[in-house]
């Protein structure tokens, strides 16, 4: 909300008309194929669990190795805290209370 109704509600339009276009609602499929509940459920999905983490530590692997081609450093620099401060979220999310604090490193907490 910037204050001005009028930009508000026009914003809010454009916002829904592009919510309810044809890309948006091809990508459905792409937004239902992760279920992030199975992330977090306690009880017998503990192998589960440990899959998705370990992909999900995998693909940020990934994405920081792809990072390195960047050739703008400012680029670099700014997606690389980015994914720091993605990546320390998930372990706060991710790693039981007892272990977060011996876990993180000095730049995550920074």
């Amino acid at each position: 909300h910037a204050g001005d109704s009028e930009e508000d509600t026009r914003t809010s339009k454009l916002v829904q008309r592009f919510l309810d276009s044809k890309i948006m609602t091809s990508c459905s499929n792409v937004f239902e194929a992760f279920d992030e509940t199975l992330m977090f459920k306690e009880g017998d999905e503990a192998s589960l669990q440990a899959t998705l983490k370990s992909q999900f530590k995998g693909v940020f692997h990934n994405i920081s190795q792809v990072m390195d081609c960047i050739s703008c450093q400012k680029c670099k620099l700014h997606g690389k805290i980015q994914l720091l401060g993605v990546g320390t979220a998930l372990k706060v999310l991710l790693l039981p209370e007892q272990l977060i604090s011996s876990s993180l490193k000095r730049p995550e907490v920074v």
